[in-house]
């Protein structure tokens, strides 16, 4: 990412680091926020029970 940042000059050296580490930032959370609604809806259902068996 840096390398290909050099080309255009020396202000893409840092923003490109710096759109990178907020572009992870929002991918975790939304898989964050995925699996706390999906740990949530489980709980919330009732009567269903879940189960490790196979088939």
């Amino acid at each position: 990412m840096v390398v290909s940042g050099a080309f255009p000059g020396d202000v893409a050296l840092i923003v490109a680091p710096l759109l990178k580490t907020i572009q992870d930032i929002l991918i975790d959370a939304l898989i964050f926020g995925a699996a706390v609604y999906g740990g949530t809806r489980v709980k919330l259902m009732a009567g269903n029970q879940v189960s490790a068996a196979a088939g």
